[in-house]
């Protein structure tokens, strides 16, 4: 399994191997390995448009029809770090990009390419909850960075029929279900669940030495699982299917199956759902940044936040919205006492590029094995 090589140019820049005038030098033809060509170059484009760069769902042009100061032109990524990466080189143009929390601290930081950003300058900043108004994953330096607007968490979802209860990750691991368990094929989650199952403190940038521990967990582990599952319609398959009972996923897939009548619940184990949050950003090289300041609060607002949620249903950072959903809608999402949710995550900080490159490798030997 090779590595991105946008990443791992990313990685060597940010140890130290790199110098900026040859991290600029390889940034083009990185970009064009990962398929990275549209972004390639700064092109001319209208004073009244703004380049997003966000996920496709997240950027749906359905829920941008209220913001009507600038025409937002979305370009998706398929990997954060590799963007990060390009922007800091120079190949990307644009003006407001995704910045979450698993990223921000090790990759986006470290790069110099966010414009720092001012409370006053954003009226939906005091919507939202105290928790993610303090959070630091998205304050470098006492200075705002990136504005969170979405969250959620990841945890077991088993089918109540075959396992009725379950109050840890170690059901991951339980040679009793073999065949019935899935585990995510991303690497960096698969990791941090065996970390956790193991009981190591850090569960994102586990030490070495717990990762020849968490090595031989999964190697050993990974007789019983049937599959490692990639997107959200194969894991709600699997569940549909009866192929398997118990998986690590997400509360998208969880309400899919719910709704598809299939018997499942949402565990709350002791070690701690994993929790992850995203964001928006202005770039600093943006040529509007004020017009794109506007844009990053109008992701806090109900404007874009109602036409969100009922499509996708995420969980969002604005304490004013969520208190507008119904009972059924905060009970479901275990919203009755969001912050006491919160405080109780294990927080998704992506592992520096360097413990990052050792993961990979490691994921690349149990999956290949």
């Amino acid at each position: 399994m090779p590595q991105d090589p946008a990443i791992a140019l990313v990685q060597r820049y940010i140890k130290g191997d790199l110098s900026r005038r040859q991290f600029l030098q390889r940034s083009g033809a990185a970009a064009a390995a990962v398929g990275l060509a549209p972004f390639l170059s700064r092109v001319a484009k209208a004073a009244e448009e703004l380049v997003w760069i966000q996920f496709e769902g997240i950027s749906d042009p359905a829920f941008l029809t209220a913001f009507t100061d600038a025409t937002i032109k979305s370009q998706g990524l398929v990997s954060e770090a590799a963007v990060a990466g390009q922007i800091a080189g120079g190949q990307i143009q644009a003006d407001v990009s995704i910045v979450s929390q698993g990223y921000a601290q090790n990759y986006w930081y470290p790069l110099d390419v966010l414009e720092p950003l001012k409370t006053d300058d954003l009226p939906h900043w005091g919507d939202l909850f105290p928790y993610w108004q303090k959070a630091p994953f998205y304050w470098n330096n006492d200075q705002l960075m990136a504005v969170p607007n979405v969250w959620g968490s990841d945890s077991v979802i088993h089918n109540t029929e075959v396992v009725p209860t379950v109050d840890s990750v170690a059901i991951l691991f339980d040679k009793e279900l073999s065949g019935k368990i899935a585990m995510p094929k991303n690497g960096v989650e698969s990791v941090a669940i065996t970390a956790q199952y193991l009981g190591f403190e850090n569960p994102f940038n586990p030490t070495e030495a717990e990762l020849a521990e968490i090595k031989k967990t999964l190697l050993e582990q990974k007789p019983l699982v049937r599959t490692y599952w990639e997107s959200i319609g194969d894991l709600v398959n699997l569940f549909t299917s009866g192929e398997v009972a118990v998986a690590y996923g997400w509360i998208s897939v969880f309400t899919q199956v719910q709704d598809a009548g299939i018997p499942v619940a949402w565990a709350n184990p002791k070690e701690g759902q994993i929790g992850w949050s995203n964001g928006n950003a202005v770039i600093k090289f943006s040529e509007h940044k004020e017009l794109a300041t506007k844009f990053v609060d109008f992701n806090i607002s109900p404007e874009y936040l109602k036409p969100m949620f009922d499509k996708i249903g995420y969980r969002t950072t604005s304490q004013v919205f969520t208190e507008t959903l119904s009972a059924e809608d905060r009970a479901a999402l275990q919203l009755d006492d969001p912050e006491g949710l919160l405080s109780s995550l294990v927080p998704w900080i992506t592992a520096p590029p360097e413990t990052g490159r050792l993961i990979d490798d490691l994921w690349a030997e149990v999956v290949g094995a």
